[in-house]
């Protein structure tokens, strides 16, 4: 790995740092949640008209599911290997992402590439030049950087998570994030998908019929915001839909070890 930290640590200028916390409450919370946030904050722009939009994400994985165990042992430093896309036909913009958390602190860089290209990328035998091409050409460092995490981990799709959020940004700077998701679902992916055929398979509910809150921000907590959570007595908790996902799917009787 020792390639790919020395990439990453060269390529933080690129990446944002954030902080997140997160809480599961009811659908009432929610409803509390949004009345009191309406004043201070607008749809989010990339979820268009609407503040609803589902995500997919696809986690990759070593054979003995290093990541997993990371997170699971709640390792301070950290990270995820994903590829992430918002419509089911996956003919929309697809995005190659490296999660990291180190200590509080989270950074995260992510890319798109063309969605005809995703097939190809998991190819065992796959040499560097023959990577996909992302929508710019000074993208393709994170190609290769993202390649190479891949490589050293021998890492391969593993599970697919999908979900719908409801998004919200400040109307101030959007810096503070707040999201929504509901109707957490997985399916496994040992092998590559063909997102066509994802769309249409058997996907197994996660054990969380509660709503997920997320509240993104830079450097600390807007006023209005520690004035909601102590308000609505909210409590900070840890979830990770990539563990949840493998936990169920275990229970299910998938194993993704090996």
């Amino acid at each position: 790995m020792e390639t790919a930290q020395k990439n990453i640590t060269r390529n933080l200028a690129s990446a944002f740092q954030r902080f997140e916390a997160k809480y599961i409450i009811s659908e009432a919370q929610a409803r509390a949640v949004r009345h009191f946030i309406q004043p201070y904050v607008m749809n989010d722009p990339f979820a268009q008209d609407q503040a609803f939009y589902p995500i997919y994400s696809l986690y990759l994985d070593s054979p003995d599911m290093k990541l997993y165990w990371m997170s699971e042992l709640g390792m301070k430093n950290r990270f995820k290997l994903r590829v992430r896309w918002y419509n089911e036909r996956g003919d929309a913009p697809i995005f190659l992402e490296i999660k990291r958390r180190i200590d509080n602190t989270i950074r995260k860089e992510r890319k798109m590439i063309r969605p005809e290209f995703l097939s190809n990328f998991f190819r065992t035998q796959m040499r560097a030049e023959e990577l996909p091409i992302p929508f710019f050409p000074h993208d393709m460092d994170h190609v290769l950087l993202f390649f190479d995490y891949m490589r050293q981990l021998r890492a391969r799709p593993r599970v697919v998570a999908r979900y719908m959020r409801e998004a919200y940004v400040c109307r101030m700077d959007h810096s503070t994030r707040i999201t929504f998701d509901r109707n957490l679902q997985c399916v496994p992916a040992i092998c590559c998908p063909d997102l066509e055929k994802l769309a249409r398979n058997i996907w197994y509910s996660l054990p969380y019929p509660s709503v997920i809150l997320e509240i993104k921000f830079n450097c600390f907590f807007p006023v209005w915001v520690q004035k909601m959570i102590e308000q609505l007595s909210l409590s900070r908790d840890s979830i990770s839909k990539y563990l949840v996902a493998v936990k169920e799917l275990n229970r299910l009787g998938f194993r993704f070890e090996g």
